[in-house]
């Protein structure tokens, strides 16, 4: 039994309510049913964000087994009429709020005996507040997103920081803080959300690579910078998240199929902008420093892997200055005199990369 049960308190640290039933008897709907709360609760927050409670008596209902108030009575002010205004506030309409029976004896206050509620108008100005189809179905798609987002979110990180292994679906929802209907209704089963991870991070790097290309300069830059910025891309979360999952996948072929054709996509997206600036520059051997770069990429990941290990930072930087120097030495040969000029500019100027 709750203290003060009479009471609504959303800072309640012991709830030990018997809602859902226990042991044996649990409610195997409970994951579903909390949801179900939690998308009434922002869908009335974002509706009616100055809504309260009206403030009059309200009567519980007469069946003890059932206990919870029967009509609930809250005030929502909305917006003035676009045609009035400058006449006065917005008016303030009131709304019954009439509870459904989900409440158990023990249960009282607790939030769950309100939230499964159907929402009308009052007899006030007998106006009904009606969500629209089209108007649920974005807001379902807004929430699923969202919901999408945040999982993705802790498994990125989850995977990029304890590897794939310790990756649980329970973690996943310990860091996302969300339920494990909220999961299972985005992801059936692990193996479906480890290969949409994978695919997450191959198109978050996508993104990072070439927002840092648009913001080195230009073209040219982009390519001479091109090292510096796989690095970049290589210690950040999804690349250390698709490197453990493209480990895992090596013993399992159903997560290998799953990631083969995107990651087939990325390299193929890539390789052709970095051919197309070859191209514009008029660079002589385009395949020879494709393979360049090619090295480059595929020496990056284990480098990446060694530094998350605590590997010796001057060695690492080390090999990436090597790296570097090899980049530089097969791009300034193969370009005309007239750009090959602007890249020992480059050259000159470039700050050291940090490990």
């Amino acid at each position: 039994m709750a203290e003060r049960p009479e009471e609504f308190d959303i800072h309640r640290s012991q709830i030990k309510h018997v809602s859902f039933g226990g042991g044996v008897h649990r409610c195997i709907g409970a994951p579903l049913a909390k949801l179900e709360c939690e998308v009434l609760l922002q869908e009335m927050v974002r509706r009616f964000p100055a809504m309260k409670r009206a403030d009059r008596a309200y009567a519980y209902d007469p069946n003890p087994g059932f206990r919870g108030a029967g009509v609930l009575l809250a005030l929502q002010k909305l917006m003035p009429d676009p045609q009035t205004v400058g006449a006065g506030a917005g008016r303030t309409t009131e709304m019954g709020v009439r509870t459904c029976r989900i409440a158990r004896p023990r249960l009282r206050a607790n939030v769950l005996a309100i939230l499964r509620t159907s929402i009308k108008t009052s007899v006030l100005r007998k106006t009904e507040v009606r969500v629209t189809g089209e108007e649920q179905k974005k807001g379902s798609m807004r929430r699923g997103d969202i919901t999408r987002q945040k999982i993705l979110d802790s498994a990125i990180d989850l995977v990029a920081e304890a590897g794939f292994t310790n990756t649980t679906t329970q973690a996943v929802l310990d860091r996302s803080h969300l339920s494990r209907g909220s999961l299972l209704h985005q992801f059936g089963t692990r193996h479906e959300l480890m290969v949409t991870t994978g695919q997450e991070a191959i198109r978050r790097m996508l993104g990072s690579i070439e927002v840092r290309m648009s913001q080195a300069g230009g073209a040219l830059e982009g390519l001479f910078r091109f090292p510096d910025i796989l690095w970049e891309v290589v210690i950040e979360p999804p690349a250390l998240a698709l490197h453990e999952i493209q480990m895992a996948s090596r013993w399992d072929r159903n997560l290998f199929e799953g990631l083969k054709e995107q990651i087939l996509r990325g390299e193929i997206y890539v390789e052709k902008s970095i051919r197309a600036i070859a191209m514009r520059y008029s660079m002589v051997d385009v395949e020879g420093y494709m393979i360049d770069l090619a090295i480059i990429s595929d020496a990056m990941p284990g480098l990446a892997a060694r530094r998350s290990l605590a590997s010796d930072p001057a060695r690492i930087a080390t090999e990436l200055h090597v790296l570097k120097a090899w980049h530089f030495d097969g791009l300034n040969r193969r370009l005309p005199e007239t750009h090959r000029r602007t890249v020992e500019q480059m050259n000159g100027a470039s700050p050291a990369t940090v490990a």
